[in-house]
This record gives C-alpha cells, sequence and structure tokens, in this order.
C-alpha cells in the first residue's frame, strides 16, 4: 500500500471509530432514558396500589354504614308494627 492508500485507510478507521463512539454515547442515553422510565413506571405503579387500598377501604366504611342503616331501617319497621 503507498503513502496515499495508507492516509485514507487511517482516515476511513477514523471516520468509523468516531461513529462507533457517538453510537456507544446514543446507546448509553437511551438505556437511561429508558431506565428513568420504568422508575417512574415503578413509583406510579406503587401510588396506584396505594390509592387502591385507600378506595378499598373506604368501599368497606361505606358498606358498613349501609348495613347499620339497613339495621335500623328495619328495626323501625318492626316497632311501628
Amino acid at each position: 500500500m503507498d503513502t496515499a492508500g495508507a492516509g485514507d485507510a487511517g482516515h476511513s478507521l477514523a471516520a468509523v471509530a468516531e461513529e462507533v463512539r457517538a453510537l456507544a454515547l446514543r446507546s448509553a442515553e437511551a438505556s437511561k432514558s429508558i431506565a428513568d422510565r420504568i422508575e417512574r413506571g415503578a413509583l406510579t405503579a406503587q401510588r396506584g396500589v396505594f390509592l387502591n387500598g385507600e378506595v378499598l377501604q373506604s368501599l368497606e366504611t361505606i358498606n358498613q354504614y349501609i348495613v347499620r342503616v339497613a339495621e335500623v331501617t328495619h328495626e323501625t319497621s318492626l316497632a311501628v308494627e
């Protein structure tokens, strides 16, 4: 290989190395972005589970009141008879 050919090959190798480096940086950024999204998704899911528990607790309390109202209504109807 002559000197000009060696220079072109070196330039091509440097260009390929730069592209590989740029691709590695983009891959690292994408990986970080994906990890952040997964973490946010996990936090959102945890919050949803917590809120679901609160809703369930509220519904159980409402159900207890409904049962008590039904009992009082029944007792009242028996007293009226």
